[in-house]
């Protein structure tokens, strides 16, 4: 990914058994500075031992590290903050971590392909990879979990804005929900929810040009937020795009860029 670790992925550093180097850490490339180290992987694997009781849990789920990441490595502790900035400066170029059947899906160990793996924990209570052909690996829980986030895109297909918004949606690896709003309007209630997220008045969600404002009236001043909803539900071209909806935020993303505050 980088010019120092050109072939390494986050599998490859988690499994790679003849790996030197001490540690490793995982930045979220979400805009959050959500991070996690797995310090110490050329270690033995787990020890099997015989079950007593209940089969130990992982200290870490799969959604923990779906998503997506940058990566550096490091040998000493005091050097993970200017680790922590060096994965940041990745995000250009992302690792991404998908959900699997199994668990989670990336490359495996010197290998081209994803692989499916498991998250599980032995009784001596360590959480490793585990997929076949690899060595097990410790891992550290995470400092902070990386939040997935939903995506929904309030889309009209015809306007070039719109679509432009959707395709940068869709280059980073989010496949959003895209809402056809003028197929499908939007209810009042999902209107005066969008806004209140935004800190918007009806008004400034309100398109004029290629719309009825003109014959219905709307320009009329003394009209209450109550009936521009009721017109915008009606007819819902009245409606300014695209609107995303983030758990980070929404937007009324014109000019398109403005999509990138809340990814």
């Amino acid at each position: 990914m980088t010019g120092s670790l050109p072939r390494f992925s986050p599998a490859v550093l988690l499994a790679g058994p003849a790996l030197l180097v001490v540690g490793l850490t995982l930045t979220g490339c979400s805009g959050t500075t959500s991070s996690f180290s797995l310090p110490g992987w050329g270690d033995s694997q787990p020890q099997a031992s015989a079950p007593a009781g209940p089969a130990p849990r992982p200290s870490l789920a799969a959604e923990d590290i779906v998503g997506r990441w940058g990566i550096a490595s490091f040998h000493k502790p005091e050097d993970r903050p200017r680790t922590e900035a060096a994965a940041r400066n990745q995000c250009t170029q992302p690792y991404i971590i998908n959900r699997s059947s199994t668990g989670v899906a990336m490359l495996g160990h010197d290998s081209p392909a994803v692989q499916d793996m498991a998250i599980k924990a032995s009784m001596e209570g360590r959480t490793y990879l585990d997929a076949a052909g690899l060595e097990e690996a410790r891992l550290t829980p995470m400092a902070a979990k990386a939040e997935t986030k939903a995506v929904t895109i309030w889309h009209n297909p015809k306007c070039g804005t719109s679509r432009k918004v959707l395709e940068t949606i869709r280059a980073k690896g989010i496949e959003p929900t895209v809402v056809d709003y003028v197929k499908t309007p939007p209810s009042v209630a999902d209107i005066k929810s969008a806004l209140k997220e935004m800190g918007a008045k009806p008004r400034d969600l309100l398109r004029r040009g290629g719309t009825p404002y003109d014959e219905l009236g709307l320009d009329d001043a003394t009209l209450t937020d109550a009936a521009l909803l009721a017109a915008m539900h009606a007819h819902p071209i009245l409606i300014e795009r695209p609107v995303v909806r983030t758990r980070r935020g929404t937007r009324l993303c014109r000019p398109p860029e403005r999509v990138e505050e809340i990814l």
